[in-house]
């Protein structure tokens, strides 16, 4: 699958993009390749279709108005910490003949038969590092738990199914998930400080029996008082 987007060379700098901004455009910038810099205005609302779809380890064609059209990667993109809205994004310039190594997301999927008898899934990775030509490189690749039957089963990078052209960097047996053991409900020992708050409360509580105790062979009840006197 393509992705295109469109994009024109931006004029406007400093506060301007402040302006921008509000009218839905996004300032950009796209290097590397040898090439030289160039400051872009993207419409953000084609931005993010594309972004959803390549993420930011697939290919994307940038059609750049008055400059051509140029073979990209979303490399970087800056958000705004409250809203999440992107606020700028860097593409970078790729040869299509050129390797090159991306980290790509990894989704799981299916039902693991040791979930279902209370294990407990540990997710160790959530992307895994490839390399590829350009026009290999995959959007996402998918991590099937449904092979891991019993506890203590592990599911590892050589489990996962790889794209033509695509290889792993690094360790094909390093784990991207496990199940566990559930984990039993530990009592919390007592304190120092919650033992001799308990024993101090026993102690007030026992005095206060002891002089209500006390008190009640002194004193009788009021009744009995009553019929006393009158007698």
């Amino acid at each position: 699958m393509t992705f295109t987007l469109p994009a024109q060379v931006r004029t406007v700098f400093g506060k301007g993009v402040r302006t921008l901004r509000k009218q839905g455009i996004l300032p950009a910038v796209l290097y590397g390749g040898g090439k030289k810099n160039i400051a872009l205005s993207i419409i953000e609302q084609a931005f993010e279709k594309i972004r959803k779809g390549a993420g930011e380890s697939s290919l994307v064609e940038l059609h750049v108005e008055g400059e051509g059209v140029e073979n990209v990667l979303i490399h970087d993109i800056d958000r705004d910490p409250l809203t999440h809205r992107p606020r700028h994004m860097d593409f970078l310039r790729v040869r299509m003949d050129e390797v090159l190594r991306v980290a790509v997301p990894l989704r799981f999927e299916g039902e693991s038969p040791a979930v279902k008898e209370g294990g407990i899934l540990v997710k160790v990775m959530h992307e895994a590092e490839v390399e590829a030509l350009p026009a290999n490189l995959p959007y996402e690749m998918v991590a099937d738990i449904s092979r891991l039957a019993v506890i203590g089963d592990r599911l590892t990078l050589a489990n996962l199914t790889l794209p033509k052209g695509v290889s792993f960097v690094g360790d094909s047996e390093s784990v991207v998930a496990l199940i566990e053991e559930p984990r039993a409900e530990e009592e919390v020992p007592p304190t120092e400080s919650s033992e001799s708050a308990q024993i101090e409360a026993i102690e007030v509580a026992k005095e206060k029996k002891e002089k209500e105790e006390e008190s009640g062979q002194e004193e009788k009840p009021s009744d009995e008082k009553e019929k006393k006197t009158s007698s």
